[in-house]
């Protein structure tokens, strides 16, 4: 079973997710959208309180918690105990979803 985020973890996130956003938003290509966030997880992974998660965890973390910050879908979508991040930090552009979000389940993109 996956390990479960806490809440400083969550706040890395929470910290980075309007310079993210600000990288990707004219962007048009997943692939250029891809190398940004791959510059991110990086940066993330330096960092001493994500030093046990691997690249690929950061890498899903930093798309999921950028569309719950934004509250993309609905609340149910999302983990129960995520919840209290659910549209906390609105996108200052339009945007569905995160492009390179990986979903677990085709019927929460509506």
């Amino acid at each position: 079973m996956a390990k479960h985020w806490t809440a400083i973890e969550n706040q890395q996130f929470i910290d980075i997710m309007k310079q993210y956003r600000e990288s990707i938003k004219d962007q048009k290509e997943a692939k250029s959208i891809k190398k940004i966030t791959d510059s991110f997880v990086n940066d993330l992974l330096l960092n001493s309180v994500l030093a046990n998660r691997s690249k690929q965890a950061i890498y899903e973390h930093i798309t999921y918690f950028d569309d719950l910050l934004d509250g993309i879908s609905k609340k149910e979508n999302y983990s129960k105990k995520d919840g209290i991040y659910f549209n906390t930090e609105r996108r200052e552009y339009k945007a569905h979803h995160n492009p390179l979000r990986v979903w677990r389940n085709a019927s929460y993109k509506s």
